[in-house]
């Protein structure tokens, strides 16, 4: 069964469909690699030049899908068309284990509706430095209204086009504040506090986190996805592209994965045996010639 499906991952990736686009894209592209094992997925956004996909099933890593994206688009707006098309082929999939950089509101929501079970790191809180962390602006959903580190309302303002809903304080309260270096340097006194409408998601995301299990499962990354990820670097050239265009660095990507699946497929079959006697015959050979 195992050989079935190494064969099916090797078709896909040798008779992949041709570009979508012949028009010209900027030399730098990303790769954007994919780890399946055990029911699981693992995403890994990857280097310079390149975007592509990998999945590793329990006894071979193997790379069935790519995709190809300017060198400028973020890991987590690639994220989309890979989980699609990944999803769609393999429906059992359970958990999906990405990075940090995927730590995102759509990304928590889409992968939580498709009941799966994402698992993502900790991901420290981005701000300036010496200003209040935004986990201190606490969020009253009966109210509608954020409470600050010194017990003062922010109330709802509105939602802007990315989602979130912001709140805002008065400049009249904030002006005397005895924090308010540490909580704003607006010139109005104004203390704004955005909250994203799906937020409740990355709160599952959160528990999901200390869940017991999913610690350990998340390790198994850097045992996986992380090794064909550095394979790609540094035994394939993968650190960046020799040629321009969708097309030819489609073709260049494609050659690189059949290459490193071929490689792969026939290690998994030699360490189950197949090749010993092989293997044992061209040494004799290679003994009695010399």
């Amino acid at each position: 069964m195992i050989d079935r499906a190494i064969h099916r991952i090797l078709s896909d990736v040798l008779l992949a469909a041709s570009p979508q686009s012949e028009e010209k894209l900027p030399t730098a592209y990303r790769c954007l690699f994919e780890n399946r094992r055990n029911g699981t997925i693992a995403f890994r956004g990857v280097f310079g030049r390149t975007q592509a996909v990998a999945q590793a099933l329990p006894t071979a890593s193997l790379l069935p899908h790519f995709t190809l994206n300017p060198g400028n688009v973020h890991d987590s707006v690639a994220f989309d068309g890979l989980y699609d098309k990944l999803t769609e082929r393999f429906k059992k999939i359970k958990y999906a284990v990405m990075d940090s950089a995927y730590k995102t509101p759509w990304i928590a929501k889409k992968v939580i509706d498709d009941v799966r079970i994402p698992v993502l790191p900790y991901k420290r809180p981005m701000g300036k430095n010496g200003f209040f962390r935004p986990y201190e602006y606490v969020l009253d959903e009966y109210y509608n209204c954020v409470i600050c580190p010194q017990n003062k309302v922010l109330n709802y303002s509105t939602t802007n086009r990315e989602g979130n809903r912001e709140y805002k304080s008065k400049g009249y309260i904030c002006k005397d504040c005895p924090n308010r270096a540490k909580c704003t340097d607006n010139a109005k006194c104004e203390k704004t506090v955005t909250k994203h409408i799906w937020l409740d998601y990355l709160e599952q995301v959160e528990d999901i986190r200390h869940t017991a299990g999913m610690k350990e499962l998340y390790d198994k990354r850097k045992e996986t996805i992380e090794r064909v990820f550095a394979d790609a670097k540094e035994k394939h050239s993968m650190r960046f592209t020799y040629f321009r265009g969708l097309s030819q660095v489609s073709k260049w990507v494609r050659l690189k994965f059949a290459a490193m699946n071929l490689k792969k497929y026939a290690m998994h079959r030699r360490n189950r045996g197949v090749f010993t006697c092989f293997f044992a015959a061209f040494d004799r050979y290679w003994l009695f010639a010399a």
